[in-house]
């Protein structure tokens, strides 16, 4: 899955008369195996933006440590809410480092 795809998956695209909205998956734990997803609106644009200027703003998001981090051990971009902590992915931590959820 490349990156593009990944996001599609966690950034979505609200469009109406007035406005395009970019939204966020984020992720929270209740418990170990309890995961809850809002979706937070984290971008206005107005409803005229052309599509090189959503795309814009959704790399902007995906760069945004706020939403996304990279894990070092995978190279890959993750939620906030995937992460161990800011340099290490759940899926990481578990596999290579002794983590058990």
């Amino acid at each position: 899955m490349n990156i593009m795809e990944y996001l599609k998956n966690y950034i979505r695209v609200k469009r109406s008369l007035k406005k395009i909205e970019l939204e966020v998956c984020c992720v929270s734990w209740e418990g170990p195996h309890e995961p809850v997803f809002k979706w937070n609106v984290t971008k206005k644009l107005s409803s005229d933006a052309q599509g090189h200027e959503v795309e814009a703003a959704i790399e902007n998001l995906a760069k945004d440590p706020n939403y996304f981090l990279k894990c070092m051990d995978c190279n890959k971009i993750h939620l906030v809410g995937h992460m161990y902590d800011k340099k290490i992915c759940q899926g990481c931590a578990s596999s290579h480092h002794g983590i058990v959820y």
